[in-house]
């Protein structure tokens, strides 16, 4: 992973829904939650749509975990060509989900 990178895109693409949707259960109103999660999946569709053309740099791309340091055990987890555009469609047909819901 790149020095410089704080967050990787995939790091972005897990924890920013699960946060979200964490945060959503703390929402009283049903009018407050449909927004938020209208709002959220707007911000990982852009997530999504960057993450494609940071093709170069593929550290950002990539997020790397220790599991169990002391073992040497950790797993990987990256966003490849396919695995880019499933991640677009993905956060695309949310839109169409949460805009329905209105």
């Amino acid at each position: 992973m790149d020095k410089n990178a704080l967050i990787s895109f995939p790091d972005l693409l897990i924890w920013l829904p699960l946060v979200a949707g964490l945060v959503s259960f703390m929402l009283r109103k049903d009018k407050q939650v449909k927004a938020w999660s209208l709002f959220i999946s707007i911000i990982t569709l852009l997530v999504s749509v960057t993450s494609l053309f940071y093709t170069k740099n593929q550290s950002l791309n990539i997020a790397p975990w220790s599991w169990i340091p002391g073992m040497g055990a950790g797993y990987t987890v990256g966003l490849d060509g396919i695995g880019g555009v499933i991640s677009f469609f993905k956060a695309l047909a949310l839109q169409f989900v949460f805009a329905d819901a209105y």
